[in-house]
């Protein structure tokens, strides 16, 4: 719409068009499809609403593993209480940086919201570990730092190649 208020001549066909073709990596990016594994880059509260509500609307009956690693700057209380109750499994890692939240201590924080928390040394231990424990009909999600979503984007693509 701004493009044609600058004289550009760009039809609603072509912008739907556009929008439909639109990739975001990282948001709500289905990695693999059996198990369905979705990573998704939410590191704030809205973030994490927007993905709990596509985990809802998407897949309302399946059971959910989740992995979870978060920088410790970040309002990662809002992030556990808007996602994780809706896990059947949370497997917390430790972001590769300073800034990242150990994954010990969030293992504390995410066990009032859902009992069953394993912790991982790695994020490839955890794709491992996540795929390990799930079924066909599981859904796995990675979220909460784009730190290691690109980690676990690359391992599907080498697994796959």
């Amino acid at each position: 719409e701004l493009l044609n208020e600058k004289g550009f001549n760009i039809t609603e066909s072509v912008m739907k068009q556009g929008l439909q073709a639109a990739i975001w990596p990282g948001r709500f990016q289905v990695v693999n499809t059996n198990p369905v594994f979705i990573i998704d880059g939410a590191h704030n509260a809205e973030g994490a609403k927007v993905l709990r509500k596509a985990l809802d609307d998407y897949f309302p009956d399946r059971r959910k593993i989740i992995i979870f690693g978060v920088l410790k700057d970040k309002d990662y209380k809002s992030m556990i209480e808007e996602v994780i109750p809706v896990a059947h499994q949370v497997i917390t890692v430790t972001p590769s940086t300073e800034r990242g939240m150990p994954a010990e201590e969030l293992a504390i924080l995410v066990k009032p919201y859902c009992k069953n928390v394993l912790i991982n040394d790695t994020i490839e231990d955890a794709i491992r570990t996540s795929l390990r424990l799930s079924s066909s009909n599981d859904v796995i999600c990675a979220f909460g730092s784009l730190y290691y979503i690109g980690e676990i984007n690359r391992f599907f693509k080498n697994r796959n190649a």
